[in-house]
């Protein structure tokens, strides 16, 4: 278990370092978060009952409500897009930044200093590949030019 909740904490601190580089992005070059939001598809049926699976299964307290937080959120997806409907960008994130934070505290409760330097590299590496691919994939597309 102990060896789960250090995976654990450097996987919150992708999602969180991910999730902050796309808000970032969005600030910095003014576009919408709309690309957060999830899309109908029997992934996010497969990420509930995997979600719903490993909450009932998880023993501490935080990992539990992460992963039912992340099991209700793609329960919800997935009941929207059977009514054609796509659950609001800010409560999507809400739910991705709780499930990420709750997953982060979990391991980081008895974690040494060194892996908490660690952890908050991960996070940063996490965030500039984020936000460094998503920058070059626009540039890409023809939504901006690399070279200002």
């Amino acid at each position: 278990m102990e060896t789960l909740r250090k995976v654990f904490l450097y996987f919150g601190a992708i999602v969180i370092g991910t999730i902050l580089a796309h808000i970032a992005y969005g600030v910095e070059y003014r576009e919408p978060l709309d690309r957060f939001a999830s899309r109908p598809s029997l992934f996010n049926f497969l990420f509930a009952i995997v979600g719903a699976y490993l909450a009932w299964h998880m023993k501490e307290r935080f990992v539990r409500l992460a992963w039912m937080i992340f099991s209700a959120r793609y329960a919800i997806v997935t009941t929207l897009s059977w009514i054609a409907l796509q659950m609001p960008v800010g409560v999507s994130l809400i739910f991705s930044s709780a499930f990420a934070i709750l997953l982060t505290v979990s391991g980081a409760k008895d974690a040494s200093r060194r892996t908490l330097f660690l952890v908050a590299a991960v996070l940063l590496a996490a965030f500039a590949f984020s936000y460094g691919a998503r920058y070059h994939v626009d540039a890409l597309l023809g939504r901006h030019s690399v070279m200002h």
